[in-house]
């Protein structure tokens, strides 16, 4: 656990002299830190809660606000961090952390200190990013002496793989011939029979059948 007087210690090797306002902060650091964990950058101003403490250590972000009835803190590691976006104007400057589609805005009035701070973050933040894809990059990347002894176990596990046949007779290895059912041809279509004409009837009998209508009665017709 680390104690008080480290906390002050580290505070005068910065030279910043703990004023009354962060007298409340200062004192929770001894429990928020951890052993090994030195603070590097310390910054007082406000944040949307009221006023707090930035610190920047060699592990991460914090910020600190105490009151006497509640006690916030937010812990950003490094490798949290996605953007860093620093502003300032004529009175104060400004600091926003973008991490886990979440954001923090600080401001302060001790714009030297803050952009500092903000340096510094990104150094680190960069490092942390460098260091993990270095150690993606051996992970994912076979070394020389690996590669042989993979390449040995290769062809064993594909004939592994292979289904095994010993002891089965070749009969019932060979593929199923097929049995072809035999075709039955169409049966021929019957011829459209057309209309003849009767020979036993007289072209005098078709000529009054055509020439016939609803006004002539049956007994005309009939008529040789």
């Amino acid at each position: 656990m680390v104690t008080m007087e480290s906390v002050l210690r580290q505070f005068r090797r910065l030279g910043i002299k703990p004023s009354f306002w962060t007298k409340g902060e200062v004192n929770e650091l001894h429990n928020i830190l951890v052993p090994g964990e030195e603070l590097a950058h310390v910054v007082k101003g406000w944040y949307e809660g009221g006023f707090a403490l930035l610190c920047a250590t060699n592990h991460r972000v914090l910020l600190v606000d105490k009151k006497p009835f509640f006690l916030t803190v937010e812990d950003l590691r490094y490798d949290m961090i996605v953007e860093v976006k620093y502003q300032y104007q004529l009175m104060d400057a400004s600091v926003c952390f973008t991490y886990a589609r979440k954001s923090l805005d600080f401001k302060s009035w001790d714009k030297e200190r803050l952009q500092d701070l903000v340096a510094y973050v990104r150094q680190c933040t960069l490092e942390v990013k460098l260091r993990s894809d270095e150690d993606y990059a051996q992970r994912t990347h076979l070394t020389p002496a690996e590669a042989p002894s993979l390449a040995e176990n290769l062809p064993q596990q594909v004939e592994s793989d292979k289904p095994q046949t010993a002891g089965i007779p070749p009969e019932l290895l060979a593929p199923p011939v097929e049995t072809q059912t035999p075709q039955v041809p169409p049966e021929p279509k019957q011829p459209i029979r057309s209309w003849t004409r009767n020979p036993y009837q007289t072209s005098q009998q078709l000529l009054r059948r055509n020439k016939a209508s609803r006004f002539v009665t049956q007994s005309q017709v009939n008529q040789p």
